[in-house]
């Protein structure tokens, strides 16, 4: 009696830990795609992504050095 118990608590204890790093997978993964997002518009918000700001910038390092 006391080992089938004993059996269920240990089964428990790794069902919980399994679920929990399941969790933890899925918290990485939509991390890595939000990180990635965030990313991509960063890159697309920067001013070399405009060609105007990107000849502004062109005309600007031209007239300072």
């Amino acid at each position: 009696m006391e080992r089938d118990v004993e059996y269920l608590r240990r089964r428990e204890q790794h069902a919980r830990g399994m679920a929990r790093r399941a969790d933890c997978r899925k918290a990485r993964r939509a991390h890595r795609l939000l990180a990635s997002a965030y990313a991509a518009r960063r890159a697309a918000l920067s001013p070399e992504a405009h060609p105007l700001l990107r000849l502004w910038r062109r005309l600007w390092d031209a007239a300072a050095g």
